[in-house]
């Protein structure tokens, strides 16, 4: 589980590593180990973070 903080230390950051946690690449990975995808931000947000 992973979630963005109000007050983090470097916002762009930690968006940008939200958006790689959403990626193919990242999809592979989480597939590769046995999780499922179907889950991730994108399904709701479209990768649209505030």
């Amino acid at each position: 589980m992973a979630g963005l903080l109000k007050k983090a230390p470097h916002p762009q950051a930690a968006k940008d590593f939200m958006l790689f946690l959403n990626s193919a690449t990242a999809k592979a990975i989480y597939q590769k180990y046995g999780f499922t995808t179907t889950w991730l931000y994108e399904s709701r947000y479209n990768n649209a973070l505030p």
